[in-house]
């Protein structure tokens, strides 16, 4: 199984592509056959969960986890820890609740400065 954050990187159906991705880890291997989805594409899933790229985990999600404003963000793909796991985004859940806490109880329990219009 090979899971890319970049679909373009390599064709899934090039065997000697892919092989030659392998044989970088494992120079003995050989790929017999190869099998792919587009989750993306897919018309039920319409994407699988987030490939984070190089420095988005550490810096990216790091700012979108700290408040801006009264806007709170919350989910396993930003969580501080299991990433895309559900332990990730109840532990993203319980710090965001923590953080709005505050400043609900000082709102009167609502984060709206105005109310919507109808």
């Amino acid at each position: 199984m090979c899971i890319c954050s970049d679909a373009a990187a390599i064709r899934a159906d090039d065997l000697q592509a892919v092989q030659a991705a392998l044989r970088r880890f494992d120079p003995d291997i050989e790929v017999v056959d190869t099998v792919s989805h587009s989750w993306a594409n897919d018309e039920f899933s319409k994407g699988g969960w987030m490939m984070h790229r190089p420095g988005h985990l550490t810096n990216g999600a790091a700012q979108i986890r700290q408040g801006h404003g009264r806007i709170r963000f919350a989910g396993s793909d930003i969580a501080g820890l299991d990433v895309g796991a559900i332990e990730g985004a109840m532990e993203s859940a319980a710090a965001a609740a923590r953080d709005v806490s505050p400043v609900l109880a000082t709102s009167g329990g609502s984060l709206l400065t105005s109310r919507p219009r109808m």
